[in-house]
């Protein structure tokens, strides 16, 4: 990924972010903020939940708005889509990565 290290964010609030979802339920978080992010799926749902992410639509240097926005209306050919399976591990540059999950369904852990 061209680099020789990865930390562990400062913020001790941001560094750790756990996230549920319901049948139904989309997250919907095109970018973050952080260079890198870590993910482990703790249970594979019953149906969905793949992870539909496109690489580099947008650059520190172009924001590329046009381009975001075709794929935010899901008019963008290059969207990828991955489906995880539980304990799987996902390492992924995030601030340049558009990503998401598709509708989960399922029951949820509990």
């Amino acid at each position: 990924m061209g680099t020789p290290a990865f930390y562990t964010m400062d913020d001790p609030l941001a560094r750790l972010n756990v996230m549920t979802c319901r049948t139904g339920e989309v997250p919907n978080r095109p970018f973050d903020r952080s260079e890198f992010t870590t993910t482990i799926l703790l249970q594979a749902p019953d149906a969905g939940g793949l992870f539909a992410y496109r690489t580099d639509p947008r650059t520190d240097e172009d924001p590329n708005h046009d381009g975001v926005a075709k794929l935010l209306a899901g008019l963008n050919p290059d969207m990828q889509r991955l489906k995880l399976a539980a304990g799987g591990l996902n390492v992924f540059r995030d601030k340049h990565t558009a990503h998401r999950l598709t509708p989960v369904q399922g029951r949820p852990i509990g």
